[in-house]
């Protein structure tokens, strides 16, 4: 969530005033009309800028969430192996699908379009819903916290639409 890290990092009055020495202090109602993208790119020019000028950069994770990412793509990787290449390139995001098919997926088209999928997905985060590989990698991440001692709460629906999907098991 690269919108809510630059809000952390501009809470510190010090680097609010490198980044404004800088002419780089952004303005963050216009940083959140942004995709993610765009903000991720905000918060890698940020960071650079304060490194750069020899500011300490400090931002906290929420307790179990500073693997977040490793979990995450290693569910990715897991899920490529135990349902194939195949199978697994038919499930990217829309806009991943027109680059490689010219059309989105039968299996993405119905996840994005599915009310219940989508409000399930919801549920695991604000990324699950964007497709299929993200809904799996997302639970997988957090029965990986869960597995490590987590407090994680998986619902019965959740793990039906993750099996669906064939998401691996942990």
């Amino acid at each position: 969530a690269p919108y809510a890290k630059l809000q952390q990092l501009l809470k510190s009055e010090r680097i609010q005033e490198t980044l404004l020495a800088h002419s780089k202090l952004p303005d963050l109602k216009q940083i959140e009309k942004l995709s993610t993208d765009q903000q991720t790119n905000v918060l890698v020019d940020v960071v650079n800028t304060c490194l750069y000028s020899g500011d300490d950069i400090c931002l906290s994770y929420p307790s179990g969430d500073i693997f977040k990412t490793i979990y995450h793509e290693t569910g990715h990787l897991e899920h490529l192996v135990k349902i194939g290449k195949d199978k697994f390139s038919s499930m990217p995001k829309p806009e991943e699908c027109i680059e490689r098919f010219g059309k989105i997926s039968d299996i993405t088209n119905d996840f994005i379009n599915s009310k219940e999928k989508q409000q399930i997905a919801n549920r695991v985060s604000n990324y699950a819903p964007e497709s299929p590989l993200e809904f799996v990698a997302e639970v997988y991440r957090k029965l990986i916290n869960k597995a490590l001692g987590g407090n994680e709460k998986i619902p019965d629906d959740v793990m039906k639409l993750y099996n669906e999907y064939g998401g691996p098991t942990i």
